[in-house]
């Protein structure tokens, strides 16, 4: 967990490249990404959705104060 996050500040900060990142497992940075796109196109073309946006978290305290103001 801990270096995914240091990767993850890495890239957001410019102090790395994917295709270090990728490197650092021994693979190819262009093929990585190439076989990413194919899943992100098969998952639209199934209509799969990511699990954050297919289940909203609702507060329901929120939910409560909104029927109170109405």
């Amino acid at each position: 967990m801990k270096e995914a996050n240091a990767q993850k500040i890495r890239l957001e900060n410019n102090t790395t490249t994917l295709a270090r990142e990728y490197a650092r497992e021994g693979l190819d940075y262009e093929t990585q990404l190439e076989q990413r796109a194919k899943e992100k196109q098969m998952e639209r073309d199934l209509k799969i959705v990511p699990a954050a946006a297919a289940a909203p978290v609702v507060d329901e305290d929120d939910e409560e104060d909104e029927g109170d103001q109405e």
